[in-house]
Order: structure tokens, then sequence, then C-alpha cells
């Protein structure tokens, strides 16, 4: 059941420390977090983790386990500069320090450190600046995958994959790279759902938030993301992942209990399709009659 799978933000709120972000995320009866490590909400800063991973991993695992939560996703971006920066020093200073960083990740227990893509460059322009991120996310999906842990990366839209199209493209050309996938970087946008699909095969974890054309995040009540049809689809094809709500804006507390209850007839139908599928698989393993 998806309801088991449902997983929260520990850096909802701005300025509070990890411990009282998982306490958020507990109280409010989650058991997975994703854990901010990047960002404008983040815990730590990501090169002091980098510097230090096994200092940092053990606080993350000592109040992870307080809390009674299992760590999910180690949320970056980047390390203060894009991952195709042109400036090449950046990107070798980029890999090693993501070295440490997958070393945190791998001993706090993380299955997953997100970056995202990176913009395009005007200097260089879209073509040479989504190259460059092909580039080093490649270097960068080998290290994670051998600490053990998958990268993944969030086509923001912001990005020099901002589109369904390039999203999958960027995959393609990493074949170690995995996708975080949220919908809003593409409805506010204005690009068509069914566009949105081409990306599940690649997709590791979901961001679910609600959005419409030229809003990012809205009230829940008013998004036009069909969570229903998408999680019963992923479902369908198989995807066992995490579902992360991930409402940063908007009175977070609010709209997370409120996309909760827009999650529960979801989760009750994806159950019955689990059922379902897990029947008709029972049914073919069954041996013939003689």
């Amino acid at each position: 059941m998806i309801a088991s799978r449902l997983c929260a933000c520990s850096f909802v709120h701005r300025g509070r420390s990890l411990s009282e972000g998982l306490q958020w995320v507990a109280y409010r009866g989650f058991r997975h977090v994703d854990v901010g490590i990047g960002g404008a909400n983040a815990h730590f800063c990501p090169i002091a983790v980098a510097s230090d991973p096994l200092t940092f991993s053990a606080q993350v695992i000592k109040q992870a386990q307080e809390h009674q939560l299992s760590v999910n996703e180690c949320f970056v971006l980047n390390f203060g500069w894009p991952i195709n920066v042109p400036d090449v020093g950046r990107r070798d200073e980029t890999a090693r320090l993501f070295i440490g960083l997958c070393r945190f990740a791998a001993a706090a227990g993380f299955t997953s450190v997100l970056l995202i893509p990176g913009p395009v460059h005007p200097e260089i322009g879209a073509e040479k600046s989504f190259d460059l991120s092909v580039t080093a996310l490649n270097e960068l999906a080998k290290i994670a995958d051998g600490h053990g842990v998958r990268l993944h990366v969030e086509a923001d839209m912001e990005s020099c994959a901002n589109t369904p199209e390039l999203a999958d493209e960027l995959c393609r050309r990493t074949p170690k790279l995995h996708l975080t996938l949220d919908y809003s970087h593409f409805i506010c946008q204005g690009i068509d759902a069914l566009r949105v699909e081409r990306l599940f095969p690649h997709v590791r974890h979901l961001h679910i938030r609600q959005a419409a054309p030229g809003q990012i995040a809205t009230p829940v009540e008013q998004g036009t993301i069909d969570f229903h049809h998408i999680i019963n689809q992923l479902e369908v094809g198989g995807y066992r992942g995490l579902y992360c709500i991930e409402y940063l804006t908007l009175d977070p507390e609010r709209r997370t209990a409120a996309m909760l209850g827009q999650l529960s007839a979801v989760a009750a139908v994806a159950a019955e399709i689990n059922s379902a599928n897990s029947a008709v698989v029972h049914q073919k393993e069954r041996p013939h009659a003689q």
C-alpha cells in the first residue's frame, strides 16, 4: 500500500535544525523523510558535510533513530554553483566534494542523493550547457554507484533539462542516473501532463504538490495535477518508490495535511491494483493441472 510509502521533507521550514525538522515529520505520522543538505532551507552546508562526512552522518543516524524515521533522499541540489558550470576547475571541485557527500549519504543510510542539472549558460548556449550537464552527471553517477547510493536529478523548470523530452535524453545519456520526478516544474510551464509519462521508466522517487499553469505551487484544491492517475499508472508499471509531499510555501503545514487527505483515496485504489496484480502473478505461477 502506498500509505506506508508516503514521505515528507525535513526542510519545510527555513531556519529549523535537523532535529526540529525531523520532529515535525514524525509528529505528522510519516515514517520516511527526505533530508535537506542543500538549498535555502538546508540544515547543514553541503561543503561542510562533504568535508566531514562521518561526523555529520552520525548526527543524522542518531536524530533519525530518536524520531523513529527512515532517511530516504539526501536533498542537495548543488554545492553553491551549478554542476554544469563552464569553469572546469569548479566542475572538478564538485566531483571532489561529491565523493565526501556520498560517503556521508551511504554512512547515514540514504538511498539516493538529489542534484539538479544546472541552467542554460548564455555564454555557451543551451546545447553546450546540456552537454556539460551530461558529462558532469556521468562522472557523479559513477561516484554515487561506487558508494552504494543512487544519483537522482530533479529536472527543474530553470534547468537545461526543463522539458520531459530533455529530461528523458539526460537520463538516456547517463545510464546510472535516475529521476526524482516533480510534475509541478512541468505543469507550471503549461506542459501537458501526458508528455511527462515518458519519464516513468526513469523515476525512482516522486515529489508531490499541486500546481497549475503559471503557478509552481497552488493550494491542493486549486491544482490541476491528477495524482490519482499518475500514482495508479506508476503502480501498474511496477513503481515501488516513495511518494514525498513537498510543500515549502503557501502555509506548508496546512497544505501538507490537505495533500495527505487527497492521497488517502489514491492509496486505497493503489492497494486494489497491487492486490489484483499479485493475484495475476500468483495465477500465472500456479502449476497447470495434469
